[in-house]
């Protein structure tokens, strides 16, 4: 999967894909990219999330808003898990304001640098 072409099959969101489009590669729409959201969707619909990945980046996302609530983070990637592969980073990417979704996206990018 390497163009916007590929990624039409997957019909993703109207906006994900208005702006895939800006990019000649997928390549190039992942490193430019600050909205996790959009990401993990893309990852979990191209089958790269391998549950070590879902618990790393769930880990990642719940220690960052851990002053937020009470909950560990590892009883949070725990629970993420068994709930469907990273939860908790959908969870956090829906209720992120613009730079939290910003800080999620630089993660992904360190913990998937190629797709």
């Amino acid at each position: 999967m390497k163009t916007t072409k590929d990624l039409e099959t997957l019909q993703p969101c109207k906006d994900g894909l208005r702006f895939a489009k800006q990019f000649s590669t997928l390549q190039e729409a992942w490193n430019k990219c600050e909205h996790s959201g959009w990401m993990w969707w893309f990852l979990q619909n191209t089958n790269r999330t391998p549950k070590e990945l879902s618990i790393k980046y769930s880990r990642l996302c719940a220690d960052h808003v851990a002053y937020l609530n009470s909950c560990t983070s590892a009883s949070y990637a725990a629970s993420a898990y068994a709930s469907a592969s990273a939860t908790a980073a959908s969870y956090a990417s829906a209720y992120a304001d613009e730079s939290e979704r910003k800080w999620q996206a630089d993660q992904l990018r360190i913990l998937v640098p190629t797709i």
